[in-house]
């Protein structure tokens, strides 16, 4: 009896182990999708690569107030509104 126990016991083990791989591979991938989608970086003006941006850093903010004074917007707002 101990043996089909055991043989149980290990078919739960394997299983639970499968559950976990497909929870973290997920978990990655999102994360990777996530950060593709959602990420803030410039170009390198020397090597040309991607330069991150931490979301709310003090560059982060830089980059709000430049957009800000310079009156970036949406392009689907009516140019009346930059006047307000």
């Amino acid at each position: 009896m101990g043996q089909y126990v055991r043989h149980f016991l290990e078919g739960v083990v394997t299983e639970r182990e499968k559950e976990d791989e497909i929870y973290i591979r997920g978990l990655e991938d999102g994360y990777k999708k996530g950060r593709e989608d959602w990420q803030i970086y410039f170009i390198c003006s020397a090597c040309f690569e991607h330069v991150y941006i931490q979301p709310m850093s003090d560059e982060h903010k830089e980059i709000i107030v430049h957009f800000g004074m310079e009156r970036w917007g949406h392009e689907d707002c009516p140019e009346e509104q930059e006047n307000k």
